[in-house]
């Protein structure tokens, strides 16, 4: 989308909207999601996913296991937000909370309901690092390969949830 200028969105061939089309839309603002908005589709979602494995699949998961990451989600709702931040500031040339390291890539909310997702079908008893891999399958594998701003992001995560419970291999 181009909002209607030519040559804005950076790809080759787009024209400007025309008048009588453009005086046919309305433009939308969205409002962004509050905290606790964005808690009630975590645990909704992570109580639809257990409700679907567990009469599709047959696989039921245990009540603490769903508590725990239930726990966890006002923290990964806060990481959600200092990404976010960053990218903002980033955007405008400040780059004091991720080292001098610009980040371009917001995480999503379809991103933090797919960390909610992964954190389900990851047993805290078989991997110690389970919040860093779920959060690298649902998010940073896109960036892996920035190391400088795939460390900036990881950063973000560690002084969330600190190092107890971001465990690196």
């Amino acid at each position: 989308n181009n909002g209607g200028l030519s040559g804005l969105s950076g790809m080759r061939g787009t024209t400007s909207f025309s008048e009588a089309l453009v005086d046919r839309l309305i433009y939308v603002e969205h409002n962004k999601l509050e905290q606790s908005d964005l808690l009630k589709l975590c645990n909704d979602t992570i109580d639809q996913c257990v409700a679907r494995w567990a009469s599709d699949l047959q696989q039921n998961i245990s009540t603490t296991h769903v508590n725990a990451i239930k726990g966890l989600t006002p923290k990964m709702v806060e990481v959600m937000a200092n990404i976010n931040a960053a990218v903002l500031a980033s955007r405008e040339g400040d780059y004091a909370t991720t080292d001098g390291v610009a980040l371009d890539k917001r995480l999503s909310t379809r991103a933090l309901l797919r960390w909610c997702r992964e954190l389900l079908r990851v047993d805290s008893r078989s991997s110690r690092n389970r919040l860093r891999k779920t959060f690298i399958e649902s998010y940073a594998h896109r960036i892996q390969a920035n190391t400088p701003v795939f460390d900036a992001t990881v950063h973000l995560c560690k002084s969330v949830f600190g190092d107890d419970m971001w465990v690196e291999d």
